[in-house]
């Protein structure tokens, strides 16, 4: 039976085709590429050991969606994250290898590549690091990486395409190097912020969606934007930062529970403890629901609880201005953000190389 595809809209200005590996299309030269990014992000860079080019996007492409990057080969890259729920799942936490229940929200692969470090506590500082993670997590993907790259190499236009993007077939480091390629491509922009913002087109945004802008920016009023940052020339929304709200800190622990490490995990420093790192906040209205614990659905209601955070010893200094917002203004403040919903990128997902499906 032929494998029907799903498409999505298109963000990037530059198209980087299907390569079609065992179609009769090949490539006889990999060669780096630029991508031209969308109205109101910073220029994209690769990192110096892994460039971006064709074959690397396009394998990095077909492994997003092969579940047999897991055990179980029923869980792919896109299971938690997936297009059509603004690449995360739309779930407070995740499921995972047998049916596993995660502690952590699922954070959106949109505009990753702006990203500093990785996870809620920041603990990959890159998206090859971030990608290795969940495939050999045993409550994740659960998966053994020599076993991982010798089941794929077992499949020819594998070996092809991992020839031409990396000079021999795959490893597992190759296969983080390959999805961190494709995740740089997953970007989000030219949205009505930017339109009026970057753009200079003042009728894009709603007359409630520039109130709520002015409330956003005033840090008398929301102080949104000193977490949640944009600038002339970068509008990624989030200080690559870590702070303390207090999420987590309004739970009654069990007798043996915790409070969530946070950034303490990576660091150790106590002055850590609680800080998680910034979203971004763009595609917000696509990624609920909100907050590392995915607590609530509503933008409302996560808007409130940033401005004042919950109490406990870490929480950041800048809570100690109590702010209230009128109903209309926090209204006005989520259509602000909702203008921050951009175009979604395009292509094709691929056939996987001799995949049937196998039930998890």
């Amino acid at each position: 039976m032929k494998r029907k595809r799903r498409y999505f809209q298109i963000s990037l200005l530059v198209v980087f085709f299907i390569i079609g590996v065992g179609t009769g299309a090949t490539l006889a030269a990999d060669r780096e590429v630029v991508i031209e990014v969308p109205l109101g992000l910073p220029e994209l860079v690769s990192p110096a050991d892994n460039p971006l080019t064709l074959a690397k996007i396009e394998l990095g492409k077909m492994l997003y969606f092969d579940p047999r990057l897991s055990k179980s080969c029923g869980i792919s890259c896109a299971t938690c994250h997936d297009p059509q729920l603004g690449y995360s799942n739309a779930a407070p936490v995740a499921v995972g290898h047998q049916h596993a229940v995660g502690v952590m929200n699922t954070p959106t692969v949109l505009n990753s590549a702006y990203s500093t470090t990785l996870f809620w506590d920041g603990r990959a500082p890159s998206l090859e690091d971030q990608a290795g993670g969940p495939m050999t997590a045993s409550v994740e993907m659960a998966g053994c990486p020599n076993e991982i790259a010798q089941n794929l190499n077992k499949f020819a236009e594998y070996r092809k395409l991992s020839m031409i993007a990396f000079g021999e077939y795959l490893s597992f480091a190759n296969i983080k190097k390959a999805i961190g390629a494709f995740e740089r491509t997953i970007l989000s922009g030219n949205s009505a912020f930017d339109k009026y913002y970057y753009g200079n087109q003042k009728a894009a945004m709603s007359e409630a969606a520039i109130r709520g802008k002015k409330l956003f920016d005033d840090p008398e009023r929301g102080n949104c934007k000193k977490c949640h940052t944009y600038t002339k020339t970068d509008g990624y929304f989030s200080d690559n930062m870590f702070h303390n709200v207090g999420i987590g800190f309004d739970v009654k622990l069990k007798k043996g529970e915790e409070y969530p490490p946070g950034r303490y995990a990576v660091t150790k420093n106590p002055a850590d403890k609680g800080r998680f790192k910034t979203p971004t906040l763009r595609n917000v209205a696509q990624t609920a629901p909100y907050f590392h614990d995915g607590r609530t659905y509503s933008l409302k209601e996560a808007t409130i609880i940033c401005l004042n955070g919950i109490p406990n010893n870490n929480l950041d200094p800048e809570y100690k201005t109590k702010r209230k917002l009128t109903d209309r203004e926090l209204e006005d403040v989520v259509e602000f953000m909702k203008a921050l919903t951009g175009e979604m990128p395009m292509f094709a997902i691929p056939a996987i190389p001799g995949y049937k499906q196998v039930s998890n």
